[in-house]
Parts: C-alpha cells; sequence; structure tokens
C-alpha cells in the first residue's frame, strides 16, 4: 500500500484508537457483563469497582463503536455481537482479543526494544 496524502498517514497514526477501546472493553470483561443485562454506567461501576466517568466515556465509545447498545443510559451488548464478545458463549472471539490485548502490550515496547532502552 502507498500513502499519497498527509491524512491518509495521519490515519494510520491514528487507528490504534478503536483497538484500544475493543480491548480495554474485553480486558474490563464489559461484554460479558453487559450481555448478561442491560445496565448503567453507575450500576456497572458498583458492580465492578471501575471509575464511574472513566467507565461512561469508554461505554460511551463503544456505544459509538457499535460494539455496545445504549438507549438512554442504558447499555447493552449488541446482539449481533454477544455470541462473539460474550465470554459466556461458546462461539465468542473473546480470548483472542485478549490475546491481542496481551500483544499490544509486547508491540507498545518496539520502540524501545529496536533503542536498547
Amino acid at each position: 500500500m502507498s500513502y499519497e496524502s498527509a491524512e491518509e498517514i495521519l490515519k494510520l497514526a491514528r487507528n490504534f484508537m478503536e483497538s484500544r477501546i475493543l480491548l480495554s472493553g474485553a480486558e474490563l470483561n464489559l461484554f460479558t457483563i453487559l450481555s448478561q443485562e442491560a445496565l448503567t454506567a453507575e450500576q456497572v461501576s458498583h458492580k465492578t469497582g471501575y471509575d464511574l466517568r472513566a467507565l461512561t466515556i469508554l461505554l460511551d465509545a463503544l456505544a459509538a463503536m457499535g460494539l455496545l447498545s445504549k438507549q438512554h443510559d442504558i447499555y447493552h451488548c449488541a446482539l449481533s455481537l454477544t455470541p462473539f464478545l460474550s465470554g459466556d458463549c461458546p462461539s465468542s472471539v473473546l480470548p483472542m482479543v485478549l490475546h491481542a490485548a496481551h500483544l499490544w502490550l509486547r508491540w507498545s515496547c518496539l520502540t524501545h526494544v529496536v533503542q536498547g532502552t
């Protein structure tokens, strides 16, 4: 692939953002929690102990990406994605998503590895 504009390069540089949002949702088990019942951010925070403000931002981002559905202030795992993202489903790809989250940690050190630091 060749990049022919500054905008294409900047888009490539920002591609990690949506991936990180998905990975954080998986690491925090939000898809499994919200496939079992629809909850407000406050209810999820109470259930998990996660920071309410940060959790709300993440839930809204997941909803904006179409990975969660949001009606009023209630979140639920998108029904079409529950079989893939809920840890309770045999067809779940959640273990592979969590593996990608683990790889994220390794790859995020690439610059330091090359620098030898």
